[in-house]
């Protein structure tokens, strides 16, 4: 994908690392191993790996800007959810680690932490129930597309221009709480 983007138009100024896949709830030990395997490797090795591809391509350009999808539960907990947890934590934490590194190079990285959001995962997980974690999120809905989409636009641009290492909730008010 970089390559094909160095190809088009050039250089590579933006990535928005949008992995982000969910398999049953269940406690780690009931947790079958290829659910473990498929949720890291996508959910926190796909975002390392286009980080590092990324990156390089950036290094030989003018700098850019890197934002990860991370999750509300890459800040807190819930359970019977070990596996997704530890990978979007993973993903805060070298979304921390990458800003720190770059820093000096021109390329900020930052995540984005949404909370719950009408997606056809959270559909495939909820049955379409829109309003089955009303209870949980303090403003008392889910999250629209749109709004995770604006903050994730924001971070790319440069009105954010001093914003790296950050994890931004847009969460409906589930990280305060």
């Amino acid at each position: 994908m970089v390559e094909f983007a160095l190809d088009r138009f050039g250089q590579l100024d933006a990535l928005f690392n949008n992995a982000g896949l969910q398999r049953d709830f269940n406690p780690v030990h009931k947790t079958p191993d290829e659910d473990i395997s498929e949720i890291i490797d996508i959910n926190l090795k796909g975002i390392l790996y286009m980080m590092k591809y990324a990156s390089a391509a950036m290094l030989k350009g003018t700098g850019g800007t890197i934002v990860n999808n991370a999750s509300i539960f890459g800040l807190k907990a819930m359970p019977d959810t070990a596996y997704y947890i530890a990978a979007k934590h993973g993903v805060v934490g070298a979304t921390k680690a990458a800003a720190l590194d770059y820093a000096k190079a021109g390329i900020r990285v930052n995540a984005v932490c949404p909370g719950p959001t009408k997606t056809p995962s959270f559909d495939r997980v909820t049955g379409g129930d829109d309003h089955l974690y009303d209870a949980g999120v303090p403003m008392h809905r889910i999250a629209q597309a749109d709004e995770v989409t604006a903050a994730v636009l924001w971070l790319l641009s440069d009105t954010s221009s001093y914003v790296t290492g950050s994890c931004l909730s847009v969460d409906g008010g589930m990280s305060a709480a």
